[in-house]
C-alpha cells in the first residue's frame, strides 16, 4: 500500500521504489489522499521503510505493536478498501481490455501519470516537464497540474489551465478611495514608494480631499530627499516618521478630509498594522509585490497580515507573474491595481485574473511543442491589455 498527497507521487514512489515489477491493483482516495495496492516481485525489505516525514528510515526491521495503537481507525478503514479488491491478482488485462468500473484510470508508471493515450502522454509530458523546469513552488505544481483533464491536443490543455485559473482565482477588488488611511507595505525596492506616489496623484486630482503621504521607518531618511522632490511634484505634502508613536501623533491630528498613504517599510508592519487597526477601523492594507518577486521571501509577506488586496509593480516585464498567482490561489489576496513603470506619469492599470492567466497562457504556448513540434500561433499579450 502506497500513500501520497497526489496520484503522482504516489506513482513515481512506486516506480522508484519497485521499478517495472510493480503492478497497480486499485488506487482510491480517502481522507484526501491518494492510496494506491500494488503487487510486486521484490521483496519489502529491500526497500526502506518511512514512518512520518521525520521520522528515522528502517530497513526491513519489523515495527513495535505499541506503533499501531493509534491507528485502529484508519486500519479498519483500509480493511473495508481491501474487501473490494479482486480475488485474484490477474487482473491487469481485465482493466485495459474490459475497462473494469473497478478502476477508473489506467495508469503508466513510467510516465507518473494517468494516460489513455500515446498522444495524450505526450502531450501532459512535455507539460509536467515544463513545470519542473520552472523555478516555482510545489502549490502551484500541484495546482496547474490539477486543471487537466485528458487534454486531446496543445490547445485544449492550454484552455483547461486557463478556465482553471479564471473559476478558481479570486475576482478583482476596487480600492476605497473614500477610505481615510491606504497602508502599502512590501519589502526594499517592490515599488510601494511609486505607487505611494501615484495614488496619491490620482486621489489628489479625483477629489476635493487634502491628502499626504507618510513614510514609516528606520531607513526612511535614505530617500527623505527624493520623496520630497517627487511628491512636492504633485502638490502632495509628504511626512517622514521613524517610529510608530510619531506615526500614531500624524494619524490622531488629521482633519476629517485628510487622507494619507502610509508607506511603511515590512520589517514595521507587524507592530504598525494593528496600531493603524486601532485607530482607522476602516483603513484598507495592501501587499506591493513586484511580478517578478522570490515567492520564499514573498511567503512570509503573504502571511503576515489579512491583506484586502495585492498590487503588483513591474508589469511591463514579460514574465508570468507567478507571485500573483500564489497569492491568488494560495493566500486568497484579490488583484486590485498595478504599475507599468516606476514613473509617476506612467499612472497605475485594473489587474484582472484574466490578465494573469493570459500571460501564463503565453508561456505556456512558447514552451510547449504540440505532437508535430511546432507551436500554434497565438498572439502575445501587450500591456496595454492591462489597462
Amino acid at each position: 500500500m502506497i500513500k501520497s498527497n497526489s496520484a503522482t507521487n504516489c506513482l513515481k514512489d512506486i516506480s522508484e521504489r519497485f521499478g517495472s515489477s510493480a503492478l497497480i491493483l486499485r488506487n482510491i482516495e480517502a481522507d484526501g489522499q491518494e492510496i494506491f495496492f500494488i503487487a510486486h516481485e521484490k521483496t519489502a525489505e529491500e526497500f526502506p521503510i518511512k514512518r512520518g516525514s521525520d521520522a528515522p528510515i528502517f530497513k526491513g526491521s519489523k515495527p513495535a505493536n505499541s506503533d499501531f495503537r493509534d491507528k485502529v481507525e484508519e486500519i479498519e478503514r483500509l480493511k473495508k478498501a481491501l474487501k473490494t479488491l479482486p480475488d485474484s491478482l490477474n487482473v491487469q488485462d481485465e482493466i485495459v481490455n474490459n475497462e473494469s468500473p473497478m478502476q477508473s484510470k489506467v495508469y503508466n508508471i513510467a510516465s507518473a501519470g494517468p494516460t489513455n493515450s500515446k498522444k495524450q502522454t505526450l502531450i501532459e509530458k512535455d507539460f509536467h516537464n515544463l513545470l519542473e523546469e520552472t523555478p516555482i513552488s510545489k502549490h502551484l505544481k500541484n495546482l496547474l497540474s490539477g486543471y487537466l483533464d485528458k487534454p486531446s491536443s496543445k490547445n485544449e490543455l492550454i484552455s483547461q489551465v486557463e478556465l482553471g485559473l479564471i473559476n478558481d482565482l479570486p475576482d478583482t477588488k476596487e480600492i476605497r478611495l473614500e477610505s481615510q488611511v491606504h497602508v502599502l507595505t512590501g519589502g526594499h525596492g517592490t515599488g510601494k514608494t511609486s505607487i505611494a506616489l501615484k495614488i496619491a496623484s490620482q486621489i489628489r486630482r479625483a477629489n476635493e480631499n487634502n491628502v499626504g503621504i507618510i513614510s514609516v521607518g528606520v531607513n526612511v531618511q535614505e530617500n527623505e530627499a527624493k520623496l520630497k522632490m517627487l511628491s512636492e511634484s504633485i502638490d502632495v505634502p509628504s511626512f517622514f516618521v521613524k517610529d510608530l508613536n510619531e506615526m500614531a501623533k500624524l494619524l490622531h491630528l488629521e482633519q476629517n478630509n485628510n487622507i494619507y498613504i502610509i508607506d511603511l517599510e515590512l520589517d514595521s508592519a507587524a507592530q504598525a498594522i494593528p496600531l493603524i487597526r486601532e485607530i482607522y477601523s476602516d483603513a484598507q492594507f495592501h501587499l506591493v509585490s513586484p511580478s517578478d518577486a522570490s515567492l520564499p521571501a514573498f511567503w512570509a509577506s503573504c502571511e503576515l497580515d489579512k491583506w484586502d488586496s495585492i498590487i503588483l509593480t513591474r508589469l511591463e516585464l514579460p514574465l508570468v507573474p507567478w507571485a500573483a498567482i500564489e497569492a491568488l490561489s494560495k493566500f486568497k489576496i484579490p488583484l486590485s491595481i498595478g504599475s507599468i513603470g516606476s514613473e509617476i506619469a506612467s499612472g497605475l492599470v485594473k489587474v484582472t485574473k484574466g490578465n494573469i492567466s493570459r500571460k501564463l497562457v503565453d508561456f505556456m504556448d512558447a514552451h510547449i511543442s504540440d505532437l508535430t513540434g511546432k507551436h500554434s500561433e497565438r498572439k502575445s499579450m501587450k500591456v496595454s491589455a492591462l489597462h
